[in-house]
């Protein structure tokens, strides 16, 4: 997707304001540390885009809006919120036909974005974007990006991304995707959201059950599901490019919670078919089944560490369902949580700094970070909000998590930072939302 909606200009011309500005290149230029309190965020001013024509889609307004939420979400960044003083200083600017500097420092210390939409045919646009540096006082990057209309909010996501990068040295989550689970017509069906919330879509219609979705950061075409269209709890495959999908263990008995490897090429997953509820191997073709443990309690929800070597799991074995971390043998179990009488829903983090899981602190579920080196834990959803909060899923850079949570009543998707600040809900479905895999 990247190289179809972005082309970068080398020495080209841009007229966002009546001065001629030449297009920069895109290395990173970090400027910033990687901790942020908010009186050290950086602020950006983003300017609604102009538009060649009409915008009768509001195109222009919904720039500023998607990256506001964008580099403000990265934990680097924060929004200019007079939005008056924004459209003022940039109708005095295309009067002038330059940047009046002084005007937009008094409301944006570091850095202001304009940019303008270019409709090349009725189905094709060009989006041509530039950043100022309001210290330097210059022009300090252009980009231009092409793509299908269809693709416009990708476009201005991936502009943020590239925004990050450049200042930050980050890469950025503003492109990726999550599956999840969502009612419709009362059965619960595998569906798909941007990371921020926009355009959720439908991917199964089973009329059934639907659990566990588990998005392959190997393959990103592959998605795991357990599904009860045939009267048993199966674990499928589908891939997201056309749909099908084919059976990866469908023995009589449970066959859910699966996590895929990180090279994608085997799945972790819980299997009762032996009476007892255990995590089992397997490879991406159905083949190689492995037994990892055999105990009198039940293990499942296996999440992989980013090394493929271990595994962490919830498991009974000592009284109440905690997580453990064994090796992808089966060897070397340990108990891991501590916080809480019920803890469930591992999430290894993708740096493989921590585990993330629901844990029962108080009278109702939250959501735990704990370090794997000296085993601190957080609790990142203390104090917001009286609902339960499952079913963590790290974002591919590590730094943030989605979850679930019945907060405003109806279960519904969250993502949140790992360094304070309220949990944003992302979903507001009918359905529900629930079980979140944020993909990559």
């Amino acid at each position: 997707m990247r190289k179809g909606i972005e082309t970068l200009l080398i020495g080209a011309a841009l007229f966002l304001c009546a001065g001629q500005v030449a297009w920069a290149q895109t290395a990173p230029d970090v400027r910033i540390g990687s901790t942020r309190t908010e009186s050290r965020l950086v602020e950006v001013a983003v300017v609604d885009f102009s538009l060649t024509g009409s915008d009768t889609l509001g195109f222009g307004a919904m720039a500023s809006k998607v990256i506001n939420f964008d580099l403000g979400f990265s934990g680097f960044f924060k929004a200019v919120p007079q939005r008056e003083f924004i459209l003022e200083y940039d109708a005095k600017d295309r009067k002038n036909g330059t940047v009046d500097y002084d005007a937009w420092k008094t409301i944006s210390s570091n850095f202001l974005v304009k940019g303008k939409i270019i409709p090349e045919d009725e189905t094709k646009i060009a989006v041509e974007v530039v950043v100022y540096d309001l210290q330097r006082r210059q022009m300090d990057f252009g980009k231009r990006y092409t793509g299908p209309v269809s693709m416009y909010r990708q476009i201005l996501h991936q502009f943020s991304d590239d925004f990050l990068y450049r200042y930050a040295g980050e890469t950025g989550v503003a492109r990726s995707k999550m599956l999840f689970i969502s009612a419709v017509r009362g059965r619960k069906e595998l569906m798909v959201v941007d990371y921020d919330g926009d355009n959720p879509r439908q991917l199964t219609t089973e009329r059934t059950l639907v659990l566990s979705p588990a998005w392959n950061h190997a393959n990103k075409n592959l998605a795991l599901f357990t599904t009860y269209r045939y009267r048993n709890p199966d674990l499928y495959v589908m891939d997201l490019t056309n749909m099908q999908r084919y059976p990866l263990s469908t023995a009589v008995g449970l066959n859910s919670t699966g996590d895929w490897s990180p090279d994608g090429t085997r799945v972790a997953f819980a299997l009762s078919k032996q009476g007892n509820t255990d995590i089992y191997i397997v490879n991406a073709d159905g083949r190689g089944l492995t037994r990892l443990t055999s105990e009198r309690s039940a293990e499942l929800n296996p999440s992989w560490s980013p090394d493929g070597q271990k595994l962490a799991f919830t498991s009974d074995m000592g009284g109440t369902p905690q997580i453990y971390i064994m090796n992808t043998d089966g060897t070397g179990r340990e108990r891991f949580s501590y916080t809480g009488r019920y803890c469930d829903g591992a999430a290894w983090s993708p740096k493989g700094d921590m585990i993330a899981y629901a844990s029962l602190v108080y009278d109702n579920f939250d959501i735990v970070v704990q370090q794997i080196r000296d085993r601190a834990a957080q609790i990142i959803t203390e104090g917001y909000g009286k609902g339960n909060s499952e079913s963590p899923s790290w974002a591919p850079d590590g730094r943030h998590l989605a979850f679930s949570s019945t907060n405003s009543g109806n279960r519904q998707l969250y993502i949140s930072g790992l360094t304070g600040g309220a949990p944003l809900p992302i979903t507001n479905l009918p359905g529900g939302g629930s079980q979140p895999s944020w993909g990559p």
